[in-house]
């Protein structure tokens, strides 16, 4: 394999000379606010140091480092010697996975770190235990030996960063950057792995510096921070040290505004940075998307982030969803349609979800029977009216209620002739009320009978009468003259005379001529009968008086 020879820097580079064949030399410890730093390897540097206070054999240990891989395989830290058959290897292997080996055992993970990225890397092995678990950017995998027997036990340890230990050649150096590597004489858990990896790729952090049996912070020297004695010699080696400022970014989509706290946004590597999302009238907050290492996506409106990377976070933003509540009133009454998504469905109740500004265009049908009256309602902006399709904007939960009223009859009373008498009852009704009608003749009239137009109509002789309004219906009283004359005659020979009828008021003149005919008939006959005292003879007057 071709090795690469260009030394990739993260944004500022310090470049020290190389050594060559310095077997001994240490740096001194960084001075007070020196960037943190790492340690280059080319494919041919690699560090030796001491390894007495090593966890050998079966003993618990965990290795964590911050590994910028750029070609694989790369052993990260090795120590032991072969010959003692005493060996704890961790590197990457030559398919760019996440190893560990022993001499006769051995565990292969799934875990892939990066090329040309930051990568937080570890393994923990329990005392005496068949397994190791594996630790990578805040995962954890935890895999069985291959041997499935505890690490061997025995002889003196050697210790090499970027190189397997003992080793002669070919030795499968790393190549890329190495920074604050620790070795602990405890196994790990996987809470205090991921604050290991929440610190970031930092030299320098304090925690967790309990058990450690080793630590080489690379900030310019391979000195043993632990203070166990583990300094070692570097060869071939440079460093470059991290920009202790991040710049922290924050933008929004439309909706909404964001800030940040402390203002600014370049921050010191490790600090608390508090974002917040405010969304603007009629847009609700979303979620976080972000760009960066330790950069939070997630939906708390007001959260913290930790410095550890360049961070860009946008602020996501929804048009408010509102609920439109629909009813119909009585629910038999009638049906609403509302215009939804360029499609009209009908409901007679019903709940809708409309965002923000939302135009909505409803109507009202009334069933069969059935008229509608107005729109009732509640919540800012809604509508109440007689228009049966009103339009309204949604800008808060709104309640619109469509009232029907069963569907009005129209009934319809006269008299004929007009001056025969009065009629009661007529009006508008709704359907199937009841109605009575009544009728009443008036002076010189009689009430004859009823004559009608409409389904259901009544035509009789009842002068009053009541009918289920279902249709528009006519109903006319019909009256006739009152008889104004009934003579009977009761002459001698007991005539009686036909009934004769008049209208009102007439003038009628009556001639008893009947009875004076027959007298003067009878004194033609020589009779005399029913002559009057002026009419008689002067014969006829001495007789009576000598009578």
């Amino acid at each position: 394999m071709e090795r690469k020879h260009v030394l990739y820097m993260v944004l500022a580079v310090l470049a020290l000379p190389s050594f060559l064949n310095a077997s001994s030399f240490a740096y001194q410890p960084a001075t007070s606010g020196q960037n943190y730093g790492y340690a280059i390897f080319n494919g041919s540097a690699y560090v030796n140091t001491q390894a007495g206070s090593m966890p050998k054999g079966a003993a618990a240990r965990a290795v964590f480092a911050w590994v910028y891989p750029q070609e694989s395989p790369g052993t990260i830290y090795s120590y032991g010697l072969l010959n003692n058959n005493e060996l704890s290897g961790f590197y990457i292997n030559s398919n760019g996975i996440l190893s560990f080996q022993g001499i006769s055992n051995g565990a292969v993970s799934s875990f892939r770190p990066k090329s040309d990225s930051w990568n937080f890397v570890g393994y923990s092995y329990n005392a005496n235990s068949t397994e190791v678990t594996f630790y990578y950017d805040g995962n954890s995998q935890t895999v069985s030996l291959s041997a499935n027997e505890p690490l061997q036990t025995s002889g003196y340890a050697q210790s090499s960063i970027g190189k397997e230990a003992n080793c002669n050649g070919p030795c499968s150096n790393f190549i890329g950057f190495i920074s604050d590597l620790r070795v602990y004489t405890v196994a790990f858990n996987s809470s205090n792995a991921d604050a290991l990896y929440i610190g970031g790729p930092e030299i320098g952090r304090n925690g967790f510096t309990s058990n450690l049996a080793a630590w080489w912070q690379m900030n310019g020297s391979v000195l043993d921070y632990s203070g166990n004695g583990n300094s070692g010699s570097y060869h071939y080696i440079s460093y470059g040290s991290f920009n202790r400022s991040k710049t922290f970014g924050v933008s929004s989509g439309a909706g909404g505004s964001v800030s940040l706290s402390p203002a600014g946004g370049v921050y010191n590597y490790g600090l608390d940075v508090k974002i917040s999302a405010t969304a603007i009238p009629g847009y609700s907050f979303a979620n976080w998307s972000c760009i960066g290492k330790g950069c939070y996506a997630g939906n708390v409106q007001n959260a913290t982030v930790a410095v550890s990377d360049n961070i860009t976070e946008t602020a996501n933003f929804y048009k408010s969803i509102y609920r439109l509540s629909l009813a119909a009133s009585p629910q038999n009454g009638g049906r609403i349609a509302i215009a939804a998504n360029a499609s009209l469905y009908s409901i007679k109740g019903e709940e809708t979800n409309e965002p923000y500004a939302a135009v909505v265009n409803f109507s009202a049908y009334p069933d069969a029977g059935y008229l509608f009256v107005n729109w009732s309602c509640s919540g800012k902006g809604c509508y109440s009216g007689k228009s049966s399709n009103p339009e309204i904007t949604i800008y808060n939960n709104i309640t619109e209620t469509a009232n029907f009223a069963k569907e009005a009859v129209n009934i319809s009373v006269s008299s004929h002739p007009s001056l025969g008498g009065t009629v009661e009852g007529g009006g508008i009704y709704i359907a199937g009320q009841i109605a009575r009608i009544t009728a009443a003749a008036g002076k010189g009239y009689v009430f004859a009978n009823w004559s009608c137009t409409g389904s259901g109509c009544y035509s009789g002789k009842k002068e009053n009468f009541t009918i289920s309004a279902y249709a528009n219906i006519t109903e006319t009283a019909n009256f006739a003259v009152e008889n104004s004359i009934t003579e009977n005659n009761t002459s001698q020979e007991k005539n009686s005379y036909k009934e004769l009828y008049y209208a009102a008021g007439a003038v009628v003149i009556i001639l008893a001529f009947a009875a004076a005919y027959r007298e003067l008939a009878l004194r033609r006959k020589g009779k005399g009968v029913g002559k009057r005292e002026n009419e008689k003879t002067p014969e006829d007057m001495k007789a009576k008086n000598e009578k």
